[in-house]
């Protein structure tokens, strides 16, 4: 697989240790300062809630001891300032052993209010009357947190989500682990979430979107080359930096050629589907190897793909005997080989595809039954001709290729463990949808993939997929573009606007 290296700082996703790594050698390495970094980040805050408040509104701002309070008090101050705000400032840990900015800002809103600016501090013992604000800014916890949430504390967080008010959380809602997307106990559902100078990947995994509210990224002044990270979020951004690709070819069977494995007796639509799939989405020909039984199902439904029969009018699956003649024409026109989507497990048709597999040299989509193949096709993987691509969704990860992960996080691990292992790439279906490479990184959709449980769609991806490679000759780029576009048309055609994420399209 080709090498590429993506450069979208506003894509790449960090874990906490990641994050504070950053701003730490920006502070200690770069020479600058930690306050002006908050400012940056308060700034940027301060006017989206401007935006959608206005002028002359009441808020009311939760403070822990971290520097998440310090951002929330720099807030404080520029509402208050610039556009007037009524400033109630609640600390339920008490004003004690702050960080020194956070200790910083505390002093100077305190000055505010030797001036006259309307900034109060409610009772750290009583839970606030949240009813009374236009909104309410969450600067509890940061992305540090590392036990649950309990006690006093656990009710405030709860009456807080029982008010109707709006919430705005900084860098992380207090409660939701920033690595993990884990609810620590309970965790502040907030309305809006401002993510400062890094992405953190916990805020894409799990249900963590219930709790973010609308995410918006605030970039602070870390040097580009202090910000390094193998994991990216696919969404609109990064889709439209995939570079376009037209087809030049001075024939049919000459780049974008698409070779189909697929369908058996009962099973036709997977491969029905696979094969327009793969002709909608740009491929020069699509060659599908027929049953001979299944012959008629496919010359009715498919007038455009090229059929190939196998074996005798009762051959309604794949058999060992078949392999022998889509071998032959996979050397005779290369393309791009799509293998699983209905085929069925039968021992003969298993046998079958083991048998092309291990003379084939090339690019590869092993999709839905083919998947069952997994412990002789990885070593097979390694190889260095191969470029090859496996589908799984949950259930076929674990039944068929031994994994083993409870969270989404254990989810992202193993799947990146096994393209760097067998070098080879993954399409990890699920909620959200990962892809890992050996080499490009891995790649997180920020966009509801509840699609993917829809019968059929597993099916359209994987030949949309297989053209896509045919035609660019780059896996990673194919399956991008296709996760996300096969996302989009999936959304038009339905109308359905849900799918639409919060904040990144």
């Amino acid at each position: 697989m080709a090498e590429m290296s993506f450069h979208i700082t506003d894509n790449m996703l960090f874990s906490s240790e990641e994050s504070r790594t950053i701003d730490s050698r920006t502070i200690n390495e770069f020479g600058f300062d930690s306050f002006t970094l908050m400012e940056t980040a308060a700034l940027g805050a301060s006017e989206i809630i401007q935006k959608k408040h206005g002028k002359k509104q009441a808020g009311l701002f939760i403070c822990g001891k971290g520097n998440n309070a310090g951002d929330a008090l720099a807030v404080a101050r520029h509402l208050s300032d610039r556009y007037e705000h009524n400033i109630d400032l609640y600390f339920p840990l008490g004003t004690k052993k702050l960080t020194d900015d956070t200790r910083k800002n505390y002093s100077l809103l305190s000055k505010m209010k030797r001036f006259g600016v309307p900034i109060n501090e409610a009772d750290k013992s009583e839970l606030p009357d949240f009813q009374k604000y236009n909104y309410v800014v969450d600067g509890l916890f940061g992305t540090g947190i590392s036990g649950d949430i309990k006690g006093f504390l656990f009710d405030v967080i709860e009456n807080l989500n029982k008010a109707n008010v709006p919430v705005y959380s900084m860098d992380s809602p207090s409660g939701l682990s920033a690595d993990s997307g884990k609810v620590m106990g309970i965790s502040v559902k907030a309305s809006a979430t401002f993510m400062f100078g890094t992405q953190k990947i916990g805020l894409y995994l799990e249900n963590a979107s219930l709790y973010t509210g609308s995410v918006h990224f605030i970039p602070l002044q870390f040097p580009s080359h202090y910000c390094s990270s193998n994991t990216f979020l696919l969404n609109k951004n990064l889709f439209d930096s995939i570079p376009s690709m037209k087809r030049v070819a001075r024939h049919k069977y000459e780049q974008g050629v698409v070779h189909v494995v697929a369908g058996s007796e009962g099973l036709t639509g997977a491969a029905i589907t696979a094969c327009r799939s793969a002709w909608q989405n740009g491929a020069s020909a699509v060659f599908l190897y027929a049953p001979k039984k299944l012959l008629p199902i496919y010359e009715t439904i498919l007038p455009e793909i090229i059929k190939i029969p196998l074996g005798d009018d009762s051959d309604s699956h794949y058999k060992e005997s078949h392999a022998e003649k889509i071998t032959e024409q996979l050397e005779s026109k290369p393309g791009t080989l799509l293998a699983g989507p209905g085929v069925g497990t039968r021992p003969d048709t298993q046998k079958c595809l083991l048998s092309i597999f291990q003379s084939y040299l090339g690019k590869a989509i092993i999709d839905a039954d083919a998947l069952s193949l997994w412990k002789e096709l990885k070593s097979m993987a390694e190889t260095e001709q191969n470029d090859w691509l496996f589908t799984p969704h949950i259930g076929e990860s674990t039944k068929y290729m031994g994994s083993n992960f409870s969270t989404d996080i254990g989810r992202l691990n193993w799947a990146a463990e096994i393209s760097n292992k067998h070098k080879c790439s993954i399409i990890m279906k699920g909620t959200p949808t990962f892809l890992t490479t050996p080499k490009n990184g891995r790649f997180i959709t920020a966009y509801n993939t509840n699609m993917f449980s829809k019968a059929g769609f597993g099916d359209q991806l994987s030949g949309a997929i297989a053209a896509q490679t045919a035609i660019r000759d780059n896996s990673t780029y194919a399956a991008l573009y296709s996760l996300y576009s096969s996302y989009m048309g999936y959304r038009n055609h339905n109308h359905d606007r849900a799918f639409t994420p919060q904040s990144l399209l």
